[in-house]
């Protein structure tokens, strides 16, 4: 199985749509993740694609999805985002140990506009 991404990001509809997905094959008895509904959702699509090809209505439709700019760009904001955190995620970690280890003295730089405060923090 090929991991892509651990992330992607989904429209508020789609995200609902495989979640209704993902609480019906729960409910009829399938060890179902929300992986597992989003690649039956799109393995449907395609097959249906393949078998009856795309009616005109709806490749209108995919078209107007492309060529709405704000929706695209919330889409790969969101993207950004989540692969920021999740790269940083480790770094905050390790940063974050510093602060549960007793007896350290440890100094925090908090930058509000262009200012920045230093505090120095002993834990007993």
């Amino acid at each position: 199985m090929t991991v892509v991404k651990k992330t992607v990001a989904l429209h508020p509809i789609m995200d609902s749509y495989v979640r209704k997905l993902h609480a019906i094959l729960i409910d009829k008895g399938w060890d179902a993740t929300y992986s597992t509904a989003l690649n039956l959702m799109m393995l449907y699509q395609i097959l249906d694609v393949v078998e009856r090809g795309v009616h005109q209505k709806v490749a209108e439709l995919l078209n107007n999805f492309l060529q709405d700019e704000g929706t695209i760009a919330e889409i790969k904001q969101a993207e950004r985002v989540e692969e920021y955190v999740e790269e940083n995620r480790e770094r905050i970690h390790e940063r974050s140990m510093v602060w549960q280890q007793p007896g350290t003295e440890a100094a925090v730089s908090v930058r509000a506009r262009d200012v920045v405060k230093r505090k120095t923090v002993k834990t007993v």
